[in-house]
C-alpha cells in the first residue's frame, strides 16, 4: 500500500523535476534513480527488519508484526526498539515530504 500511494504523487514531482535541471536528460535520469531508490531501499529495510525479529507464526496467523515485536521486548530493549521504530516512521514521513516539496 505505501508504494501504491507514493505512486500516486510521482505523476506531480516529474514535471518540477524536468523544470529544475533544465531539461538535462542526465541529471533527470540521476534524480529520479536516486530519489525512488531511497524510498524502496527504506520500504525493504523496514521489512527486513519486520520478518527477521518477528516469529513467522505470527506473520501467518495474520497478527500485526510489530505489535507482536514490541510485546514480546521488555526493558531497555523494548525502549530502544520503541525508539528506533519511532525514528524510522518519523524518516519515512521526512523523506516523503522532502521529495515531493523539494
Amino acid at each position: 500500500i505505501p508504494i501504491c500511494i507514493l505512486a500516486l504523487v510521482y505523476h506531480n514531482i516529474v514535471p518540477l523535476i524536468v523544470t529544475q535541471f533544465q531539461g538535462d536528460r542526465s541529471k533527470i535520469s540521476l534524480s529520479l534513480t536516486i530519489g525512488s531508490a531511497l524510498p524502496l531501499t527504506m520500504f525493504f529495510v523496514w521489512i527486513g527488519i519486520v520478518l527477521a525479529a518477528v516469529p513467522p507464526t505470527v506473520i501467518t496467523s495474520g497478527q500485526d508484526p510489530v505489535n507482536a515485536l514490541e510485546s514480546t521486548l521488555d526493558g531497555p530493549t523494548a525502549d530502544t526498539l520503541a525508539f528506533t521504530v519511532a525514528v524510522f516512521k518519523l524518516s519515512a514521513v521526512a523523506t516523503s515530504f522532502f521529495g515531493f516539496y523539494f
